[in-house]
């Protein structure tokens, strides 16, 4: 009987965990990191660099553009704390508590219609969810919902502060450099992005800019006759 009631109690016990185990949801890895373009350059919060336009009614002031050099690496506003969304996918969560995402017709007369903006609190929606693949090179390329690529762009925002923003439009990173981001841990934490089961390599080194400038004005669009145009 001793036997029977304890293997009645093993049972209740196991039902109990797996009725109270916690929902899995999106959830930090503990890790930062900064995104290094086919340029050298980095991936950045940039606010008020662009004309943004109405989204809803969204007015996004936070874009992404690619013109921070490398010893600025520590800056805040390059680093982005990767959440695990499930499925394979991340979100990247900037200083600012707001997330990457993808954002269609969000940035004035761009030269294709999804860029990156910083707007949304929440990365539930799936424009805010990226899958990240590992290439033959060691750099990751970043799928959007849409099935295209994050990408840098050249000359793409005539309203920008500066000639590299960051559209969502390549159909084959492979053969697209700019498409492909050299992955920098900025943590404390060794952030390895095969912690979340998907990937296989860890990030490769930081790779020299051809340029070491610092900027002046550190994640603000320049206060030039462009930065003065954009935000008059």
């Amino acid at each position: 009987m001793k036997k029977w009631i304890g293997l009645l109690l093993a049972f209740v016990a196991v039902l109990t965990m797996m009725f109270t185990a916690p929902v899995a949801e999106a959830s930090p890895t503990g890790c930062k990191i900064a995104l290094q373009a086919d340029t050298g350059k980095l991936f950045a919060r940039c606010r008020r660099c662009q004309e943004a336009v109405y989204n809803g009614n969204n007015f996004n002031t936070d874009t992404v553009t690619v013109h921070i050099d490398l010893p600025n690496k520590d800056k805040a506003y390059v680093q982005f704390e990767v959440v695990d969304v499930g499925g394979g996918k991340i979100a990247l969560k900037s200083d600012t508590g707001n997330y990457v995402a993808r954002c269609n017709g969000c940035v004035a007369r761009g030269a294709y219609s999804d860029f990156l903006t910083i707007h949304v609190s929440d990365p539930a929606p799936a424009y805010a969810q990226f899958t990240p693949e590992l290439l033959s090179n060691g750099k990751y390329a970043l799928k959007a919902d849409t099935g295209k690529y994050v990408s840098r762009c050249n000359g793409c925002s005539p309203t920008s502060a500066y000639s590299d923003t960051v559209t969502v439009h390549v159909t084959d990173p492979t053969n697209a450099p700019y498409a492909q981001w050299n992955v920098i841990s900025t943590s404390s934490t060794t952030c390895e992005l095969n912690n979340l089961g998907m990937l296989g390599n860890k990030e490769k080194e930081p790779t020299p800019n051809p340029s070491q400038e610092e900027n002046k004005e550190e994640g603000i669009g320049n206060k030039d006759a462009l930065y003065l145009e954009c935000n008059s």
